[in-house]
């Protein structure tokens, strides 16, 4: 979300597993920044004890559930659709016969999470190639009704989301329906909108306000990450271009200078000091940092929370399992789509967020000090919150988290 103002395998397993890391680094500054070191803060929490103890029970299904995904990875497996995290079990979705290497993994995790392998319709790279011929159909007519396209997590087919007020949504045209095999329904749905904290020093951490320098629009800075020995921040792509300048949240200081961009993927990496903790709490009030850990995969059914630079920290959003391309224009005015999105529901609030925390974390918890990497924010659309996962950053940048 942008607000227009005035102005490899083990590698990243290994990551995930590094608990015992020192703390270089931490906490809010106020004012005028100051040359001086950052405090590091108590650990503290923002979520209440229902919400971390269901966060809590899910790390099980969730190393179980990256292990059999890290074997997809590795093996390139044509089969898989998709994994959900279900009610105390890990729920694999496969087309076919499971190849013996994702087998070995099922049969690992099962040590320590009950797993199930369930049949999937089509595989998601069957419904991915058809999920591009209906958005190529969007980006090129922008006064559409349509702007997203989900693939369904279980292989089942897709949804395609259309805004037309006061009536149901009109069947695709024939240039932009997949092949008659793969099951398309149109259902109505709002516009998405393009998802501080605001004076931070460097070295940088997630989840500050940063501004582009190109027109003042904000966003959120998403994860502190390592590229080839090189410093970077990773933020929505969306939000800025290669080449283009960020200050922190009240232009008290220089953040660095847009460096890569994966448009189709609604990722930027900024050059940028950066360290491994992200902002938690709120904006300007209740503010405190956490320790960044590594980065895991996404699973359905998984709880996470999300911190941007307008709405702050919020945990209990919950992984639905849609998989979106969606079209939308970005803060230049460039019609663009944006591919292989996440969705993630919470039925507290009214909304999952607001203009200005695009880019912003998107995390599990480990521990009261720690987080999880699990992708930045892209947009809202209501109660839904759309994000890019870290592993496709991974694997779009060969990046992984500076961790704290």
């Amino acid at each position: 979300m942008t607000e227009r103002t005035a102005g490899r395998a083990d590698r990243a397993r290994r990551s995930l597993l590094v608990l015992l890391a020192a703390v270089t680094a931490a906490s809010l500054t106020s004012g005028t920044a100051s040359a001086g070191p950052k405090p590091v803060p108590a650990p503290s929490t923002s979520v209440d004890d229902g919400t971390l103890a269901a966060m809590e029970a899910q790390q099980p299904l969730t190393e179980a559930a990256d292990l059999i995904r890290w074997s997809v990875e590795r093996t390139k497996a044509g089969g898989y659709a998709g994994i959900e995290l279900g009610d105390g079990e890990v729920v694999v979705w496969w087309k076919g016969t499971l190849p013996a290497a994702v087998q070995e993994a099922v049969t690992e995790a099962r040590r320590g999470a009950r797993v199930r392998v369930a049949p999937a319709v089509h595989s998601r790279a069957e419904l991915e190639k058809a999920a591009r011929r209906v958005a190529d159909y969007v980006r090129t007519h922008p006064r559409s009704p349509y702007h997203s396209v989900i693939i369904a997590h279980d292989g089942s087919g897709l949804v395609v989301k259309a805004e037309q007020a006061g009536l149901p949504p009109a069947p695709l045209p024939a240039d932009a329906r997949p092949p008659a095999e793969i099951s398309v329904s149109v259902v109505p749905q709002e516009r998405p909108r393009l998802a501080g904290r605001l004076n931070d020093t460097a070295p940088f951490w997630g989840g500050g306000r940063i501004n582009n320098n190109d027109n003042n629009s904000i966003c959120t800075a998403g994860f502190p990450v390592i590229r080839w020995d090189s410093a970077f921040m990773l933020t929505a792509g969306h939000c800025g271009r290669p080449g283009g300048s960020w200050n922190n949240g009240d232009d008290s200081r220089f953040v660095g200078t847009g460096a890569y961009e994966h448009v189709s993927h609604d990722l930027l990496l900024i050059a940028a000091p950066v360290h491994g903790r992200i902002w938690d709490g709120g904006v300007g009030v209740g503010e405190f940092t956490k320790r960044l850990l590594g980065w895991g995969w996404v699973s359905t059914g998984e709880r996470l929370c999300a911190s941007g630079s307008v709405t702050g920290a919020r945990c209990g959003f919950v992984v639905n399992g849609d998989t979106y391309a969606m079209c939308a224009r970005d803060v230049y005015g460039n019609s663009e789509c944006y591919y292989d999105l996440i969705a993630a529901d919470h039925d507290q609030w009214a909304s999952a967020g607001t203009a200005g925390d695009s880019g912003g974390p998107v995390f599990g918890l480990w521990g009261s000090d720690g987080v999880i990497a699990k992708g930045t924010i892209t947009a809202t659309i209501g109660r839904t919150l759309v994000f890019q996962d870290f592993g496709t950053a991974w694997l779009d940048f060969n990046i992984e988290t500076f961790n704290g």
